[in-house]
């Protein structure tokens, strides 16, 4: 398991994101770090994964498109993003390792 997805499941066992937690994942970290679940670069670590596959899977995207629900969705993805809020994100990040790669 890789560092960043050791983090996501850090996040989402203490319940900061989730159905009972945060709806976004970066908003979850925040409030882990602050919660002092995950240390700041932590928090900085994973948030930074994110970007990057967000970039990785929509190189120009505009910043109106911040969240990677929205990204998943608007890449072809949408079988993903179905279901997102109840369940779909949490098991997204929890087999963050095994994430659909734009190659």
């Amino acid at each position: 398991m890789s560092e960043v997805q050791a983090i996501f499941k850090k996040v989402i066992q203490a319940g900061h994101y989730g159905p009972d937690g945060c709806s976004y994942m970066c908003n979850a970290l925040s409030k882990a770090q602050k919660a002092r679940t995950i240390s700041k670069a932590q928090a900085d670590q994973a948030e930074a994964a994110i970007r990057e596959y967000m970039d990785e899977l929509w190189p120009n995207r505009t910043r109106n498109t911040d969240c990677l629900v929205g990204v998943l969705h608007c890449r072809g993805y949408s079988d993903i993003a179905k279901g997102w809020f109840e369940t779909a994100g949490t098991d997204f990040y929890l087999n963050w390792d095994n994430r659909p790669r734009r190659v």
